[in-house]
């Protein structure tokens, strides 16, 4: 009867030879094979391997026990979610920060060296990790005298590069500017580096790997299973089911010990493949020696560091040799080296605090210098903290030397809030209430759009309205302004002597996204002229990718934005469970889900946004948010009350604002070009299958080239029983009726879920991707660190595509899609005007 073990130990206590008989090398170099089986049955090993306790308890009840290689996968996992196949270069930390104040020239020539790798990599698209000082300390074993003595090997990786190709590779920096002695003491540390890792092989994954070893030995001593016959002793003829459970366990016994051997002779060729991995002494100071020999063959010298394509020519030179590296060999080095330079990431607070600190000390090192700017100014750059920045910092700065008048004002109600609380000796206003204090009562319709803005230069021009004039002004957001604004602000602007011009600010803020307005055209040569900020600053570049999607420029000299930084930050984290079906109380459900999550990780609720796609969406989550205990305000609140309560807001609403944290709750993704003859009856389809998908009719809204054309529409709708209405009516009456209106009635597009743009060929103002790639370029811009987008499988695959958007071309497609969608956004495009729908 074979003897059945309890735990490794016992195992090893009571049956030493079975150990022996694998051999030292087997136990030490088998290390890698156990982690290869545990990968193997992941679910079934995990009880295997050692769990690590921490020192402070999240409850008192919570004992804090997890499991070493569960929590340094789930973190690389959270940074790195290709790490196990990188398809870049990561940089580990992700920026390069000195360790005093004044850097010595070490220092200087490792950050030199950083950058280098950083933009080789990134240029050549690398897959690989750069793992830069690394602080090691591992026990080592050396024989001496016969005797196997250890000792403690401690030290710092100045690099380490994990390549998916070439394996690992040491770099040691050394900032001299000649090789004598120096580069003979970064052979030496080299050579530490080296020992490191077989130290690491050896003996830190020795805990783990010997429960594994002991298995293997029981099976070559013929042991099959705990309750199993051993070999060598069938059961008896007559016994059918004994007879044929011995040979079935023979034949597995038979598997074991091929494995086994299998094992061996992996981990011996992994073993000798460990001891190639290169190493080299980098010198950005040292030319190379000119003679041959004296010249090292691990070295990089100054003239290798020059440039990317310098150091790039010498990779190809001396990095040359593919490596056989097997995938969970460079796992287990991944999760040894990047995962052991992340320890343990601080909480998702802490990460947004460090995140957002990167991003404000670049944004102050790449704008400062336009604070010295002349005094009319059209600044141009993409929805970001950028262009708030250099407005903030320049009231502030204004405010502080001068008792000068300044005016700040902008289109967003909830911005202007947070601008007036930040600047205190400023008047801050939106551009509609300035209006509507210099204007004089008068009816809605009469104060509208261009004709309101032509009505008060009408009284500044008179004279007739007391108006106070600033010293400053600067106009934040004049892509959604309208009428002869410019024309306003120079008016209110101090009448001064010439001299004293050049001491006065008159600055303009623009987004030239063409997706956002219609108003570049009267601009565009004032904007060709101006400041264009092309470098971002306030956005990580792992959002900035997905904000480039949605980014066309409206000025055509213009460059293309790229982000003026390296921290990629947190990677979006796309939830792809919404249905059809759901309900606002299943995403509400969702999204408390997530902020009780964040709560968790130190998160304050105020520093948590929720957006949706228009105010009735957030009318609606907030409502459901409140009744299963979640505390919730809107922007205006959030900045009027400074409550710690979870921000709700729509996305337009949310503009040129930000957050720590952004939920995008449902937004669109669809867009629709369909071009077809079409007819009330088609339109009628159409609104048949937006409802049966619970889309109301005041939610669907249809769009024509003029008056007249509408008012056909509303008339043939209304004999084939389909309510209609203009969207006056709709204003007044509220009621639950298609909404149809012409383009130049129309004010926005934000309150509907279904938009059918009929017959719109001609027109030149923006339709439907105007809006849905407006509306997800702000969503994704105004999120600082932590994206989650809450979308169905559908528009999670959509917005993850190259194109960010789904494109639909056929009334076919369209109605074969509206089964999985959820916001509906299309066109019906006819390409002539029927005389009968």
């Amino acid at each position: 009867m074979p003897i059945r073990f309890s735990s490794s130990s016992d195992a090893i206590a009571c049956n030493p030879e079975g150990l022996a008989r694998i051999g030292v090398t087997s136990l030490v170099f088998g290390l890698l094979e156990a982690i290869i089986s545990q990968k193997q049955h992941h679910q079934d090993k995990m009880s295997d391997v050692p769990s690590v306790q921490a020192a402070c308890l999240k409850t008192l009840n919570d004992e804090t026990k997890g499991n070493w290689d569960r929590e340094v996968d789930h973190h690389l996992d959270r940074f790195f979610p290709d790490w196990r196949n990188p398809s870049r270069t990561y940089t580990v930390p992700d920026e390069f920060s000195y360790k005093t104040r004044t850097p010595g020239s070490g220092e200087q020539a490792e950050k030199k060296f950083f950058e280098l790798l950083k933009k080789f990599g990134e240029r050549r698209s690398e897959c690989m990790f750069v793992i830069h000082s690394s602080v090691f300390a591992q026990m080592f074993s050396t024989l001496k005298s016969e005797q196997a003595e250890e000792f403690w090997l401690t030290g710092e990786h100045d690099f380490v590069v994990l390549h998916k190709e070439k394996g690992i590779i040491f770099f040691q920096v050394k900032a001299a500017d000649t090789t004598k002695k120096t580069f003979s003491d970064g052979k030496k540390q080299l050579e530490k580096d080296g020992q490191s890792l077989q130290a690491f092989l050896g003996r830190d994954l020795q805990d783990r790997m010997t429960k594994h070893i002991i298995q293997e030995s029981h099976t070559h001593q013929g042991f099959v299973t705990p309750s199993g016959p051993s070999v060598g002793n069938p059961p008896n003829g007559e016994d059918c089911e004994n007879v044929k459970a011995f040979f079935e366990a023979n034949e597995q016994l038979l598997q074991r010990r091929q494995r086994l051997q299998e094992l061996v002779g992996n981990i011996k060729a992994i073993n000798n493949e460990v001891h190639k991995f290169p190493g080299f002494v980098v010198m950005p100071n040292c030319p190379c020696p000119k003679d041959s020999a004296t010249k090292p063959a691990n070295g990089v010298f100054m003239e290798n560091c020059e440039n990317v394509e310098a150091f790039s020519a010498w990779w190809d030179q001396n990095v040359k040799r593919k490596m056989d590296v097997k995938q969970e060999l460079f796992e287990i080095l991944v999760e040894r080296f990047v995962g052991m330079a992340l320890g343990f990431p601080p909480p998702l607070g802490d990460s947004n605090k460090m995140i957002k600190k990167q991003l404000d000390g670049c944004m102050e090192r790449g704008l400062e210098a336009l604070l010295f700017t002349p005094m009319e100014q059209w600044i141009s750059s993409v929805c970001g903290r950028g262009k708030r920045w250099l407005l903030t910092e320049k009231v502030k700065e204004l405010s502080q030397k001068t008792d000068e008048n300044i005016l700040v004002v902008c289109s967003s109600k909830p911005l202007s809030i947070k601008l007036a609380k930040e600047f205190n000796l400023a008047k801050v206003a939106s551009f509609e209430d300035l209006l509507s204090e210099l204007s004089e009562p008068e009816s809605c319709f009469e104060q509208r759009r261009e004709g309101r803005v032509s009505k008060v230069l009408e009284r500044l021009e008179k004279g007739t309205v007391p108006v106070e004039h600033y010293d400053h002004i600067f106009v934040y957001e004049c892509e959604d302004l309208y009428g002869d604004w410019p024309v306003l602000f120079e008016k209110l602007l101090k009448d001064v002597k010439e001299e004293y011009r050049s001491t006065q600010h008159l600055w303009f803020f623009f987004d030239p996204n063409k997706f956002l307005s219609t108003q570049f055209e009267r601009h565009l040569q004032f904007l060709e002229r101006g400041t264009r900020l092309f470098k971002v600053y306030g956005s990580t570049q792992n959002n900035f990718n997905q904000v480039k999607k949605y980014f066309e420029t409206a000025v055509s000299s213009a460059k293309l934005p790229e982000a003026g930084h390296t921290p990629y930050g947190l990677p979006i984290q796309w939830n792809d469970s919404l249905t059809r079906d759901d309900g606002v109380e299943a995403g509400a459900k969702l999204i408390k889900e997530y902020i009780e999550g964040f709560r968790r990780e130190k998160v304050k609720d105020k520093e948590i946004c929720i957006l949706t796609i228009n105010e009735e969406v957030r009318g609606s989550i907030i409502s459901e948010l409140e009744r299963i205990q979640v505390q919730c305000q809107n922007a205006t609140d959030c900045y009027k009350n400074g409550e710690d309560k979870v921000v709700v807001e729509s996305i337009r609403q949310f503009k040129e604002l930000d957050s720590n944290v952004v939920i995008l709750y449902d937004p669109p993704y669809c867009l629709v070009s369909i071009i077809e003859n079409a007819g009330a009856k088609l339109v009628k389809e159409y609104i048949k299958q937006f409802r049966r998908k619970n889309v109301k009719d005041k939610e669907i809204i249809i769009v024509t080239i003029n008056e007249e054309v509408r008012d056909s529409i509303i008339s043939k709708l209304e004999e084939i029983q389909v309510q209609s209405q203009n969207s006056t009516d709709y204003l007044i009456n509220g009621e639950d009726k298609v909404v149809v209106e012409s383009i130049r009635q129309l004010n926005r597009l934000d309150s509907y879920r279904a938009v059918i743009m009929y017959n719109q060929q001609h027109c030149l103002l923006p339709g439907t991707e105007e809006h849905v790639k407006s509306l997800l370029y702000l969503a994704v811009s105004s999120c600082v660190c932590k994206l989650v987008v809450i979308t169905t499988k559908r528009g999670c695959k959509a917005l993850k595509s190259e194109e960010g958007l789904l494109m639909i071309n056929s009334a076919e497609e369209m109605i074969n899609i509206a089964e999985e969608m959820i916001n509906i956004v299309s066109f019906i495009i006819e390409r002539d005007v029927p005389e009968t729908l």
